[in-house]
């Protein structure tokens, strides 16, 4: 308020700042996390691995909040907390369970179907239908 009172260009600043720290951070927090989730099998390593590309993307997007406005502390405050509640939501987001038949018992299925045509010989004819 002080700022736009003054007639002062530092809110604009701060906005800008706060804008390029996500163009930095959600791209960190999405790889993070995706490479998290692929290597985890369990819903709970799943939900680990999000928290800690959570912490990750926060802490590159606080990183750069301090460093462009190291000058303002309240703001780098506010910024940070406005931060922390984003990527809170965007996790919690994510640990919505999708409706419908878990994809997992498909996949074991095709890879059990792929593995038992392997096995077969390759001039071998396939049994009439």
């Amino acid at each position: 308020m002080r700022s736009l009172l003054s007639n002062d260009f530092g809110i604009v600043v701060g906005i800008g700042t706060f804008c390029y720290g996500g163009i930095i951070a959600l791209p960190c927090y999405a790889f993070v996390g995706s490479l998290m989730v692929l290597t985890t099998t369990t819903t709970r390593g799943q939900r680990a691995g999000e928290i800690f590309a959570a912490a990750v993307g926060a802490a590159a997007w606080i990183a750069f909040i301090i460093a462009m406005l190291s000058s303002f502390p309240q703001l780098c405050v506010a910024f940070s907390l406005v931060v922390i509640a984003l990527i809170a939501w965007l996790v919690r987001i994510n640990w919505k369970v999708a409706e419908g038949p878990s994809p997992e018992n498909s996949l074991r299925r095709l890879l059990a179907a792929k593995q038992s045509c392997k096995s077969r010989p390759p001039n071998q004819a396939s049994p009439p239908a």
